[in-house]
């Protein structure tokens, strides 16, 4: 997009502390943001219009070395700001939104930044990521909170949360939202992300800092000022002040008119809502705390209070530490299908703006005060906590101990039986379902098992959705599950689906009248099948016998409706098996092939395709991984044929030899010697088939006497 671009000068520079310079009016390939954010969108900054001494910082010093209560020195605000008369500065008075100057890339990153004003409208900052922005939509926003400062985790606990929260972003193509600054768990976050690129340099992940204009360190690099070099120089670290994590792709830079500080409100909270359901797709929204004192709480209750699940990482330290302990001790005390002695109903959430309700909490929890009150002030440590200020953390805790809100809460720990990106999975389940018994209305199951297929996360969903019946669902939705579960690559979900009878005969196949079963694939498939296998059909043996062929141009008669749905179910897994082996889906053929009656034909012909592709393949690498998938596919024929000679030699013996219509005719034993596949050959099982046909198809009893007279 063609914008105020921050053009990177090259280190040969003569002044080597300048890193780039601003071309105000230099166009980008990539469109223009100046109309969308000045006309369209409308988006302000906010600047302090009245300088108002701080009387707190007031000394015999130079006056002009006493700060504005915006924490500006005189000099550094506009030309057209005034003196004002009030002895206490007032956001809200002594500010106002003014134009814009500050938007565009970062250079040394090339993250897209925006500096707004915080009363601007989360809507027009969703608007701005999704539509001019062009943001990848997600589907799942993880906000990301906790320590500020340094702190040190447990080694373990580090790579697990670092994994978690790396897998969840990818396996949901996610946003993860922090405060976008380099300290504390967002530092961690970020290196995180960096290892994922140097590992993964095609993956990219979306990450948003939604941060303090004020606190953000070089700020005044990110103004946009024509002609001008703006110099990065080493500055001294300022209390309230820290450098943008460079691993962020986006910055929302949010400004309140003072410096310094790093508190938004609730406006992350806010946003993330606003981008949940901007698109109409209502995407599900998580916090992860990790560590955190005295404000982490404070965010944790905003967002319970706007319905957003939270993760608790136990053993992170301070705040997720102290209120796990908490949720656990008091689980026994909790039953929510009734009320109390005092008639309150625990079942709907307390809320805590009012005296009253406080005290039925208090009461509730009456023997964990004086604890709760030792553990808050243990959390505060090296903050200025005033007596209102814990009164108000109390009542926060105690909102999240209510029953009503603690199924909102998942605890992680390193004792969990589930990685972290299943439990910020079972988290979002847990929490729309609980959505829904409070609305009154029915799980909608069918978005809950799109999510779970995004996720890949099959035993969530085996637990939580699916309960061994998806019934209820229409023949439509299962159709439209079954072909995601094919393109996304879900073996598991596959596997599942098949064995609660989906009907594949009609998903795939269609019935006409006086015709024989027809193919019925989705035309965008077909396609990519075509584009995927290159070829029409494959040949197996020197017979240039067909392998893949449908004979639906044939004019026999539509068969019996039993006979007929057994046949068709075998073409489908016959063609879905093919495909899966066609498009490198090599866990998906293994639950096909589980599926089918003539597995041991189709073993040996992926294994005969998959030496084929060995001849095509460029390196060393990809023909030791196709040698080595061919070998699997013949040892699951062999481990099949064997247990059916240890059953019963004879019919052993004739599913080897007999002719498979299903795959145009040829039979195991000659697949296995087109293929190569001397183990399969040199079986018992093939071994004695070959001798009864030597010795003029004798029975196998025969064979055996006429050993045991040698």
């Amino acid at each position: 997009m063609a914008v105020n671009s921050l053009t990177h000068i090259g280190a040969s520079d003569k002044n080597k502390n300048i890193e780039y310079k601003l071309n105000l009016f230099e166009p980008q390939a990539d469109g223009d943001w100046t109309k969308a954010i000045h006309h369209e969108l409308n988006i302000k900054r906010r600047t302090c219009t009245t300088f108002i001494p701080n009387l707190s910082a007031t000394s015999e010093g130079n006056a002009n070395d006493i700060p504005c209560g915006c924490k500006r020195l005189r000099r550094e605000h506009s030309w057209d700001a005034t003196v004002g008369n009030d002895s206490k500065w007032d956001r809200k008075k002594h500010t106002k939104s003014a134009y814009n100057n500050a938007y565009g890339y970062i250079p040394s990153t090339h993250a897209h930044y925006i500096r707004c004003d915080i009363e601007t409208q989360p809507k027009i900052l969703a608007s701005l990521i999704y539509d001019v922005w062009e943001t990848k939509e997600p589907k799942l926003i993880m906000c990301i909170i906790g320590g500020a400062k340094y702190f040190k985790l447990n080694e373990r606990l580090e790579r697990e949360f670092i994994k978690g929260i790396i897998q969840a972003a990818l396996r949901a193509d996610g946003w993860i939202v922090t405060t976008g600054f380099k300290t504390g768990v967002v530092q961690l976050v970020g290196e995180a992300i960096h290892d994922h690129k140097v590992t993964n340099p095609r993956s990219s992940i979306v990450a948003i800092g939604c941060s303090k204009w004020g606190a953000a360190k070089h700020r005044e690099s990110l103004i946009l000022k024509p002609n001008l070099d703006v110099a990065m120089r080493k500055a001294k670290n300022t209390k309230g002040e820290q450098e943008l994590e460079p691993n962020h792709t986006h910055f929302l830079l949010l400004d309140d008119g003072t410096y310094y500080g790093y508190d938004i409100g609730d406006y992350r909270t806010r946003f993330v809502i606003e981008a949940s359901c901007y698109k109409n797709e209502d995407v599900p929204v998580v916090t992860v705390v990790v560590e955190g004192g005295p404000d982490t709480l404070i965010t944790i209750y905003k967002d319970l209070s706007n319905g957003i699940p939270v993760i608790l990482i136990d053993g992170s330290g301070r705040v997720p530490n102290l209120l796990a302990n908490f949720l656990t001790r008091t689980e026994s005390m909790i039953n929510r299908s009734v009320k109390d002695d005092s008639g309150t109903n625990w079942k709907q959430v307390i809320d805590i703006k009012e005296p009253d309700h406080v005290e039925k909490l208090k009461t509730k929890f009456h023997s964990y005060e004086d604890e709760i009150y030792d553990g808050l002030k243990e959390i505060s440590k090296g903050s200025k906590t005033s007596k209102e200020e814990m009164d108000r953390l109390f009542k926060y805790f105690l909102y999240c101990l209510q029953p009503a809100v603690r199924s909102k809460i998942r605890i992680y720990s390193l004792d969990s039986d589930q990685p972290l990106d299943d439990t910020i999975f079972e988290a979002i389940i847990e929490a729309k379902q609980e959505k829904s018994l409070e609305k009154n209305t029915a799980v909608d199951r069918e978005q809950l098992l799109n999510l779970a297929l995004a996720w890949n996360a099959i035993e969530v969903a085996k637990d939580h959705i699916i309960k061994d019946d998806l019934n209820d669902l229409s023949s439509a939705v299962k159709e439209k599950l079954f072909l995601e579960a094919l393109m996304l690559d879900r073996p598991h979900f596959v596997n599942t689906f098949i064995k609660l009878n989906f009907d594949l005969a009609q998903i795939f196949y269609q019935k006409k009248i006086n015709q024989p079963w027809e193919l019925k694939w989705h035309h965008s498939l077909w396609e990519r099948f075509r584009i995927y296998c290159r070829l029409s059909t494959a040949r197996v043996s020197d017979s240039r016998t067909t392998l893949c062929r449908d004979y639906i141009d044939d004019d026999s008669e539509v068969p019996d409706p039993e006979e007929a749905q057994k046949e068709v179910r075998e073409y489908v897994y016959r063609d879905l098996f093919f495909w899966s082996i066609l498009t490198n889906r090599i866990e998906m053929s293994k639950v096909i092939i589980s599926h089918m009656q003539t597995r041991i034909c189709a073993a040996l012909i992926a294994s005969k395709v998959l030496k084929s592709f060995k001849d095509f393949a460029t390196d060393n690498e990809s023909k030791e991984v196709l040698h080595s998938q061919a070998e699997q596919f013949e040892q699951y024929a062999i481990e099949s044929l064997k247990c059916c000679y240890n059953y019963d030699e004879e019919k052993a013996c004739e599913i080897a030899i007999r002719r498979i219509y299903l795959f145009g005719g040829v039979s195991c034993l000659q697949v296995a010697v087109d293929a190569d596949d001397k183990d399969f050959v040199g079986q018992p099982c093939c071994d004695q088939l070959l001798n009864n046909i030597w010795f003029d198809k004798m029975k196998p009893f025969q064979f055996t006497l006429r050993e045991r007279g040698q």
